[in-house]
């Protein structure tokens, strides 16, 4: 959870997300901006249509016309929204310690980019700028591509 002097929970239940994930750091923590080193875990999913819909309606069950913090376009027009978790890391625990599997996932192998997840977060509106940020509680997975046949970027899944 968030430092509650700069974050306020008005939404009293956390929320899940379906979607592809575009880029995950779950099994050792992102060091954070140089300037300002904050370890955290984070994942990072395309906005469906579906996604922004279900995000439109927390925003207005929530009362924010601000939008969510974390969700960015790419170059090529794609919408990824970023939730991350400070709640392992400020206890220098290496691996995110919420992640499940369903039960046809038959190989488990670490979250990366092309996995269909269902992400549990805690909506709170950040006193700073008014936005919702999402902080990330739990990820399913529901879905792996063979990891023998994928392809991947230089630089697009980190672990």
């Amino acid at each position: 959870m968030a430092n509650t002097s700069f974050v306020k929970f008005p939404l009293k239940r956390d929320i899940k997300l379906t979607g592809k994930v575009n880029w995950a750091v779950l099994d050792k923590p992102d060091p954070g901006p140089t300037m300002t080193p904050k370890p955290n875990h984070q994942i990072t999913m395309v906005v469906s249509p579906e996604m922004e819909a279900e995000l439109a309606s927390m925003c207005k069950e929530i009362g924010n016309n601000k939008g969510v913090h974390g969700i960015k376009t790419k170059t090529d027009g794609t919408n990824v929204l970023t939730a991350k978790s400070y709640k392992y890391t400020k206890d220098n625990i290496q691996k995110f310690g919420s992640i499940g599997y369903d039960d046809t996932v038959a190989n488990p192998q670490p979250v990366r980019r092309g996995d269909t997840v269902t992400i549990t977060v805690s909506p709170g509106v950040l006193t700073t700028n008014n936005k919702v940020a999402l902080y990330l509680k739990h990820v399913e997975v529901h879905e792996q591509p063979d990891r023998t046949t994928t392809q991947v970027d230089s630089g697009t899944s980190a672990f």
